[in-house]
């Protein structure tokens, strides 16, 4: 029996548009979190989804951890969609983020960087959320790709970390203006395509205004090497705007200089002191191109929240603001008008 709720039908795309470059189409990889619960089937293995179910037909395994797994699929219609499942008696925590991200998505309908909602439901012993399927390369892809140019430092390789770094800041600016903190920022949720930056997994996202509530019993993921200090606590109360500026500037610090401002192994203690060290200097391609980058990713990586930009609108126009002030002797066609 399968039992369905959400829109059905596809809603227009707009939204403002993400600057972006071209990159071969792969499939999202999954990443780490902290989440707590424990599979209840034995041994962490969730059931598999039948390749037939409601209307649809799942072809591939893209992601999995614990409970939940998505899958590559098609619908009836022959358009390709994103299948997340959750085992029917998986723990409370995991079947609350998935009805946290149905609303979330729900919420955030039109925004062409955010992939469209369009069914959720239960299937047999699942729990499911459908949204269309995005191509492109996760940033865990692309870091590779462009570590194949930093040998060359070439001009061209530092516009593309600009051209990104701008997309990024731009589209997390506006999730935040539409009300919506991410709270697990990091280079497996960011694909990367011919038509910009799509943004996924929302299942740990809050709300920021005060007529929203969280979900009860929802436990919220962070990933390690991205989340900001006051997160890392074993029960991480809700992301605020601040720690998503912190990650957001984790993720560039990493495209910039190809690792972590902090090592990302180890507890939460551990990770806690590493960040209250002074930030590792830029020493890669980027700084060279773009000085004043630099100044605005400390400034975002401090350790106290209150050291950081006032708002993420802030960060994305300090960031903007670097990346049209190259170093003597390099040239940037970063023009675009970032007046707030």
């Amino acid at each position: 029996m399968t039992t369905t709720t959400g829109p059905t039908a596809a809603a227009p795309v707009t939204g403002e548009q993400l600057p972006g470059r071209p990159r071969p189409a792969a499939s999202p990889r999954q990443r780490p979190d902290t989440s707590d619960e424990r599979c209840r089937h034995g041994r962490g293995t969730p059931r598999l989804l039948p390749p037939d179910f409601a209307d649809y037909r799942a072809l591939r395994l893209v992601r999995e951890h614990r409970c939940t797994r998505v899958y590559r699929g098609i619908g009836t219609d022959g358009q390709a969609v994103a299948v997340k499942t959750v085992c029917a008696d998986a723990s409370a925590p995991a079947l609350a983020r998935v009805g946290n991200e149905a609303d979330v998505l729900s919420h955030l309908a039109g925004l062409a960087f955010v992939p469209r909602l369009t069914r959720t439901g239960s299937h047999g012993p699942f729990t499911f959320l459908v949204s269309e399927w995005r191509t492109g390369v996760t940033l865990d892809d692309l870091t590779k790709h462009l570590d194949v140019s930093l040998a060359d430092r070439s001009p061209a390789a530092a516009e593309a970390f600009g051209d990104l770094a701008l997309a990024l800041s731009t589209a997390f600016r506006l999730l935040h203006q539409h009300g919506v903190v991410h709270g697990d920022i990091n280079s497996g949720n960011v694909l990367v395509s011919d038509s910009g930056v799509t943004v996924i997994d929302f299942d740990s996202a809050t709300f920021t205004g005060h007529d929203r509530t969280p979900p009860t019993g929802i436990s919220w993921k962070y990933t390690a090497g991205y989340a900001a200090p006051e997160r890392l606590t074993p029960r991480p109360a809700p992301p605020q705007p601040a720690s998503d500026q912190y990650a957001l500037a984790a993720l560039l610090y990493r495209l910039a200089e190809q690792r972590h401002h902090v090592h990302p192994h180890g507890t939460p203690q551990d990770l806690v002191r590493r960040a209250s060290r002074p930030l590792p200097p830029l020493t890669r391609w980027p700084v060279h191109h773009w000085p004043r980058l630099q100044h605005v990713l400390t400034r975002a990586l401090s350790h106290h929240p209150a050291d950081r930009y006032p708002t993420l609108a802030a960060f994305d126009h300090a960031l903007a603001t670097a990346l049209l002030l190259p170093a003597a002797g390099c040239n940037s066609h970063h023009t675009k008008d970032h007046s707030r």
